[in-house]
């Protein structure tokens, strides 16, 4: 796990890895900010810009949907119960344009695979 060693205080950084799909920045043992990862970059810049500004090290953390899935746990569960019944759709179709748009777009076969999987539960496309 590298470490950047700020003036007073330290940032640890954990390298993404296939399949993360965010990074989240841990400030006390508990995530602060969470970004796509794509912006990877600009969290080690800003931890390591702002770290001297709190008492305990910073950390970056990729994350894959499996982990977020993990990580959140019973909190996403009661998040989508509490939704009305027109956020719940409003969800479904933006899960549904992302989908799509990744069957279309995506150059990666797994990913175009586990968008048409979805789409199939979801029950908007046949098998």
């Amino acid at each position: 796990m590298p470490v950047i060693h700020t003036a007073t205080n330290m940032v640890t950084t954990l390298p993404p890895m296939e399949g993360d799909c965010w990074v989240q920045v841990w400030l006390g043992g508990k995530p602060r900010m969470t970004l796509p990862i794509d912006q990877y970059q600009e969290a080690v810049d800003w931890a390591v810009a702002m770290s001297d500004q709190f008492a305990t090290a910073v950390q970056i953390v990729p994350i894959s949907p499996a982990d977020l899935t993990k990580f959140l746990g019973p909190r996403l569960e009661n998040g989508l119960a509490s939704m009305s019944d027109e956020e719940r759709w409003k969800l479904r179709q933006d899960v549904v344009t992302a989908c799509a748009l990744a069957m279309r777009d995506c150059p990666d076969p797994q990913v175009r695979a586990e968008a048409h999987s979805v789409l199939v539960t979801m029950k908007v496309i046949r098998p």
